[in-house]
């Protein structure tokens, strides 16, 4: 992983000149012929003699010796590059000098303990200015910046607002132009999150595309009032000026209420008589308080490109380029880094921003672990067997890959504990999921009834995601997907794997697997649910590869017939149950009753493939 030392940023590389970083300004969301991908950032920077001795020094000038300065537009994305007082020379990053290091011990963090001011104007107690511009020049192009104020024994403190949001949220490029994006919305930055023993050890999944170096920053958020209305003020701030057609100035606070020991680099500066009444904060270079977690597990996805995808694009007549003079360019020591979009079909490359400090001691005691996210399958069934190929490995012809134990959720208590934080999950499938399964622990006591979980890092029990099912030909079960996203002016749509809730009853001489659908429209319009059976009775279905493989078979031969049962496999049989319903979740009740009652001499347990006249045997 290469050093933001090694790159050169092209705005600053137009001198030999050293260029120290003195503040942020506005931020441009939109230009007249333009819109960037993500908003722009002003930044100044002031021109400093090389090899000066005391940095210092540069402070407490009068007006006609202030340095001259000049400001550069860059990508929100690029502020974890940039510190105040840090010093760039021909577009590189040379040095970091400290100024005054000051250590604020137990400092009290809150609503009522930090006040955001404007950088230029006074104080409304004494009118004195927290930054006079005899001793603190180089705000005085942006004087509507904001910054936050804590008044602390010894005196008041002042940090700007994009330091702030540098340092607690800065862990990576994407995280930071995200909360940029107004309005916040967790769905850029999280997919779902899973909540073990009181929030203490919870486990969250990054939306595609965010570094897992931000799970931290993340888990934060998510898991914290203070960070997550922190996190929405810095976008909804740039908002609503914009609206106002005021220049947009970023607000920022602190991700959290409470104590904190601070160590922060900065300059002190005179107020209310006092010589060192304030201090300016440049750079937070730690902050112990804790994160409101014990572990944090994530996982971390990429979307979708042609880099990621293996599909190599060549320029035309790159072919009839030697290998000789391909191999013969010269190394390239300094890559440049412009104020240009991106190649969207390019991979991201990470630079690693060296901090010289531990940032957070707190997660020095508390592991942040990447866990791998929940794998879809692809079965693949043919004259020759059936292949489960998994994104890590490929099953040759009639074998199958990766066996895994079956594996089973004891109690349905457990799910049912999170509708209050998952009312989204508990559509009207998933309550005729749960009403059957509680009528089948009614009509059978001593019979064993779980939840099964298709993929152990599934964000539910009660909710797994359905294979992609591909028959001998190359053909995708359309049992298997549903359509989603469609685009009726370009008449285009998109799909993804069904989600279906799966439970096991387990008899004495039979096991039950009763299985559920997400809701797919039909063509006529209606709504269509379904209570699918796998009735084994040789105890054939014992991994969770069995099990997937016979829902493959199922879905792909036997899901068209209505109450007619079918076999799949050695001692397998699969029969199918539908209804027309609305999708009003108050009909879920109705419903369930109407399909159980269908299937109830299965789940009797009695003589579970005696022929009746309602139950037809295929051949």
């Amino acid at each position: 992983m290469p050093d933001v030392s090694e790159y050169q940023i092209n705005e600053l590389a137009k001198d030999n000149r050293s260029w120290r970083v003195d503040w942020f300004g506005s931020v441009t969301y939109a230009e007249r012929y333009h819109r960037p991908s993500q908003p722009m950032i002003e930044v100044q920077f002031s021109c400093v003699p090389d090899d000066i001795p005391d940095f210092n020094g540069l402070f407490n000038l009068k007006k006609n010796d202030w340095p001259k300065t000049k400001q550069i537009r860059m990508p929100v994305g690029f502020l974890p590059m940039f510190k105040i007082g840090d010093i760039w020379r021909n577009g590189l990053h040379v040095e970091s000098p400290e100024y005054d290091v000051e250590y604020f011990d137990e400092l009290s963090v809150g609503r009522f303990d930090s006040t955001l001011i404007k950088s230029g104007l006074p104080s409304e107690e004494n009118g004195h200015y927290f930054l006079p511009v005899s001793h603190h020049p180089y705000h005085i192009r942006h004087t509507q910046s904001y910054c936050v104020q804590i008044e602390t024994t010894t005196c008041s403190l002042i940090i700007p607002s994009v330091e702030l949001i540098r340092f607690y949220f800065g862990s990576s490029s994407t995280l930071v132009s995200t909360l940029f994006d107004a309005p916040f919305s967790a769905d850029k930055l999280w997919i779902h999150t899973e909540d073990e023993d009181s929030r203490r050890s919870p486990k969250i999944h990054l939306a595609p595309d965010i570094s897992g170096r931000s799970a931290s920053d993340i888990g934060r958020i998510a898991f914290s009032r203070a960070a997550r209305s922190a996190a929405e003020l810095v976008g909804n701030s740039c908002i609503t000026a914009s609206a106002n057609k005021e220049s947009v100035y970023p607000k920022a606070m602190f991700p959290f209420e409470g104590n904190t020991d601070l160590k922060v680099s900065g300059k002190w500066l005179p107020f209310d008589g006092k010589e060192r009444g304030v201090f300016l904060v440049f750079k937070i270079l730690s902050c112990s308080h804790p994160f409101p977690f014990d572990t944090l597990r994530y996982t971390s996805t990429r979307k979708n490109s042609s880099a990621s995808t293996g599909r190599a694009s060549s320029a035309p007549g790159r072919e009839n380029i030697s290998k000789n003079r391909i191999f013969s360019k010269a190394r390239q020591e300094i890559k440049s880094v412009v104020n240009d979009e991106p190649d969207k079909t390019k991979s991201p490359r990470t630079i690693r921003l060296h901090t010289g400090n531990t940032q957070f001691p707190d997660l020095v005691r508390k592991p942040v672990s990447r866990i791998e996210s929940e794998a879809v399958p692809t079965i693949l069934i043919s004259k020759e067997g059936i292949s489960i190929i998994s994104g890590s490995s490929v099953g040759d012809a009639g074998r199958i890959a990766s066996i895994q134990p079956i594996e089973l959720s004891s109690d349905i208590d457990a799910s049912l504990s999170t509708r209050g934080n998952h009312s989204a999950a508990y559509t009207l499938e998933v309550k005729i999921f749960f009403e059957i399964f509680r009528k089948i622990q009614e009509i059978n006591p001593s019979v064993s009834v779980n939840i099964v979980r298709l993929d152990p890092r599934q964000r539910y029990d009660f909710l797994s995601t359905m294979p992609s099912i591909v028959d001998g030909d190359g053909e995708i079960s359309p049992a298997c997907h549903i359509p989603e996203n469609v685009d009726r002016n370009k008449k285009t749509a998109s799909s993804r794997n069904r989600r279906i809730s799966i439970g096991c009853a387990a008899g004495i001489y039979s096991t039950i697997y009763f299985i559920i659908p997400e809701i797919k429209p039909t063509a006529d319009g209606n709504n269509e649910i379904e209570l699918h059976c796998l009735i084994n009775t040789s105890k054939s279905i014992r991994t969770n590869s069995d099990l997937l493989a016979a829902i493959s078979m199922h879905f792909l031969f036997n899901s068209d017939r209505c109450n007619t049962r079918k076999e799949i496999g050695p001692g397998t049989t699969g029969i199918v149950f539908r209804t027309i319903g609305s999708k009003d979740c108050t009909d879920a009740l109705r419903l369930s009753e109407y399909l159980f009652s269908q299937a109830l001499p299965f789940f009797e347990f009695r003589n579970t493939f005696e022929n009746t006249s309602s139950h037809i045997c295929d051949s």
